[in-house]
């Protein structure tokens, strides 16, 4: 598979890769999802992490990366830990990014959806509030592509249902 191939299939926007992300955090993220060498490819998106200085927007990427490394080890372990660490990874990228930057929507969606695996896990309805004020944001937000507001609302009213909240009417309207 050629390089480009690689990086569309692992989901690294072309405009991700014209920013000031370090190599080795792509890299990191090529291994986890390849499964060549999943605890390899988190050590090197954590080491790059760490001596990152860099723009706040990158860092976010950065943590983005982080967060699917872990939640894709969490696949295979089912380990509240890993669901812990992307959890708090996404946390950090959502946080990070652009207030208005198209990005910062998907990075709703993603965080919503670990909150939601969180709270079918231990049933705490916080974790369920806190998934849909994300995929209320999501649908909200002018700046995302529509697509991704759709699936925002999508989420948003399938948690509302699981969760049995009052938003349900309104993440249908």
């Amino acid at each position: 598979m050629a390089n480009e191939e690689v990086l569309v299939a692992i989901g690294v926007d072309r405009s991700e890769r014209n920013t000031q992300i370090p190599l080795r955090v792509i890299w990191g993220l090529v291994q986890v999802v390849l499964g060549e060498d999943v605890g390899e490819g988190i050590r090197l998106i954590s080491k790059a992490r760490k001596e990152f200085a860099g723009p706040a927007y990158v860092e976010s990427v950065i943590e983005e990366y982080l967060s699917r490394a872990v939640r894709h080890r969490y696949q295979s372990s089912k380990s509240k830990e890993d669901l812990d660490v992307a959890l708090g990874h996404a946390r950090l990228a959502f946080s990070k990014a652009l207030e208005m930057a198209p990005r910062r929507a998907e990075l709703a969606v993603e965080l919503g959806r670990l909150l939601m695996t969180y709270y079918q896990l231990d049933k705490v309805p916080a974790r369920c509030d806190e998934a849909i004020q994300h995929f209320s944001w999501a649908v909200k937000a002018t700046s995302a592509r529509l697509t991704v507001r759709f699936q925002a609302a999508t989420e948003w009213a399938n948690a509302a249902e699981e969760c049995q909240s009052e938003t349900y009417v309104e993440a249908l309207e």
